[in-house]
């Protein structure tokens, strides 16, 4: 094996471990209860899609104590972050109780037939 292809070997082995850790985190935070997670600005609750227009989704709540940052990838769910109604955003707006997010996968027909009761992740 050549220097070149060992130190992307190497590479490769530590993309692959920094994605398990950062899975094993993800899913030992999603074990906690809702109200931890929403405590430790790990969650919010009770969101409500106002609207969506291309991609863009506009969600409201009454209170946002996260630890998000625009530019975060998040979850939205309504129990279950990995369950089929789940859809992965980015967020691109956030001010406090008004976020904008962009849909990166998962199906928006949920969003728009349950708009009340979202968790971001």
């Amino acid at each position: 094996m050549s220097q070149h292809q060992t130190l992307l070997q190497h590479l490769r082995n530590f993309v692959n471990s920094e994605f398990a850790t950062q899975i094993a985190n993800l899913e030992r935070q999603w074990a906690l209860p809702l109200g931890e997670r929403v405590v430790r600005g790990f969650a919010i609750d009770g969101l409500n899609v106002e609207s969506i227009n291309k991609g863009t989704i506009r969600l409201s709540c009454q209170t946002n104590e996260s630890r998000f940052r625009e530019g975060d990838f998040l979850v939205l769910h309504r129990g279950n972050p990995v369950g089929i109604e789940s859809a992965q955003v980015l967020l691109e707006y956030d001010d406090e109780t008004l976020l904008e997010v962009t849909l990166q996968g998962g199906n928006p027909y949920f969003l728009q037939n349950e708009p009340d009761g979202w968790i971001a992740e």
